[in-house]
């Protein structure tokens, strides 16, 4: 199951109707997305208010998360081209749900400086499902 991208900050109700569907569905895992940021791209945001956007997601998810916990679901937030490995995890650890955790893009890992393998070590304790892609890497001058 996916939500699609959203800002839970202000509207965490979509991420509320994609577990609602996933265990009506008996689908076993919902993916999410925590923004629209591409490539990295956090220009708009600035570094501090980035940090103050993620803090800002906390209480929504904790308000969303025991209806995950109640029906078994699995949440992953994937790292879609704008969030660290270690941002996700303090993201999780802030919320404090087992059921919350990442889903892992491969390819997007790269798109924040991380190697996909560094990523996934960091995230494995988290880890609740897994994109693959077929990418090649060229360097370039």
């Amino acid at each position: 199951m996916d939500t699609g991208g959203a800002n839970y900050a202000e509207d965490i109700s979509p991420l509320q109707e994609a577990i609602e569907t996933a265990h009506r569905a008996g689908a076993l895992v919902v993916r999410t997305t925590i923004s629209g940021l591409l490539e990295g791209d956090r220009r708009a945001h600035g570094a501090e208010g980035m940090r103050d956007y993620l803090r800002a997601l906390v209480a929504p998810f904790k308000q969303v998360m025991p209806l995950a916990e109640e029906y078994g679901i699995p949440v992953g937030i994937e790292n879609h081209q704008d969030v660290c490995s270690w941002e996700l995890i303090e993201l999780c650890e802030r919320v404090g749900s087992p059921q919350l955790g990442v889903t892992m893009d491969v390819a997007n890992a790269l798109a924040v400086g991380e190697t996909p393998s560094a990523f996934a070590q960091r995230v494995l304790p988290i880890l609740k499902h897994v994109h693959f892609k077929d990418y090649t890497i060229h360097p370039t001058s």
